[in-house]
């Protein structure tokens, strides 16, 4: 390179840079010049101009996921529930994350709100990224978002290399129902001794369950 502390920079057109070729006269001992081989130190300095177009590395949010975004009431409690977040990607850093709601649900704190009552709002979670060498897609199409609960993403390129990029969903604390309640026998057969005999899942929080067992003799089972 002519001036070898020139800084490329990002960009769509193609740059052009003047270079200087000088054969090495041990790996180029022959060339061929006007039709004849000549020595490499023969042919001098030739003047170049070499194109460079500088990309920058996509960095893919599109597999992100939270969990714990939907949490059922749990009644009088103080209980917390915070999202996790699985797939994000690499070369960004965690910077923070925000629950959001409005109107008689308006809330904002990097805590997650209570679960003793209902509650509808957003969470973001927020990285830092270097936007100078990494871009990111503002219209990223997501894996795991539907169409009852999206994603959204909002990406600021910044100053100076100093980009952010927000993700946003659907964060909830709803009644529970009975409707996907399942109960499951353990071991139908009794020993003789104290044992768990019903498994029950899907029960809404804070519900209490009571066990009523009829007991039948064996006859009416002949």
């Amino acid at each position: 390179w002519n001036s070898p502390d020139t800084e490329l920079t990002y960009g769509e057109e193609v740059q052009y840079f003047p270079v200087t070729f000088k054969p090495n006269d041990v790996s180029y001992g022959y060339l061929v010049k006007d039709g004849q081989l000549v020595t490499a130190s023969s042919v001098g300095e030739a003047q170049l101009q070499v194109g460079v177009q500088v990309e920058k590395v996509k960095i893919d949010f599109s597999n992100i996921a939270f969990g714990n975004a939907s949490n059922l009431i749990v009644p009088d409690s103080a209980e917390r529930t915070e999202i996790t977040v699985r797939s994000e990607p690499q070369n960004v850093t965690y910077l923070k994350t925000l629950y959001t709601g409005e109107g008689e649900y308006a809330y904002s704190s990097e805590e997650p709100p209570v679960r003793g009552e209902e509650w509808h709002g957003t969470v973001s979670v927020t990285y830092t990224y270097n936007s100078s060498v990494y871009w990111i897609d503002p219209n990223t199409q997501f894996v795991n978002g539907t169409a009852e609960a999206p994603y959204s993403i909002l990406v600021d390129e910044g100053t100076d290399g100093s980009g952010t990029v927000t993700i946003s969903h659907r964060y909830e604390i709803v009644p529970g129902t009975w409707d996907e309640v399942e109960a499951t026998a353990i071991n139908p057969t009794y020993g003789s001794v104290d044992m768990e005999t019903v498994h029950l899942q899907g029960v809404p929080g804070g519900s209490a369950s009571t066990m009523r067992a009829l007991w039948r003799p064996l006859t009416m089972w002949n």
